[in-house]
């Protein structure tokens, strides 16, 4: 059964294990999908957009690392 539930930022963070500050500063600079749905003030994103999100912190695992350097 799939749902049409939407998650916030703060949400999303949690689930990838990810402080929000970092995931939503990746997002900013493509490194992350954009999440499908942004509304004033708000990014919301689908279950397909946390798999992506998932799928790009896996192919690159340096991005979860403390402090991350665009050079690495």
């Amino acid at each position: 059964m799939t749902t049409n539930k939407m998650h916030t930022s703060g949400a999303v963070a949690t689930e990838v294990h990810l402080p929000r500050w970092k995931l939503v500063y990746l997002i900013e600079r493509g490194v992350l999908p954009q999440p499908t749905f942004n509304v004033p003030g708000r990014r919301l994103f689908t279950e397909a957009d946390i798999t992506a999100i998932r799928k790009a912190l896996d192919a690159k695992p340096q991005l979860r690392a403390a402090v991350w350097h665009r050079n690495k």
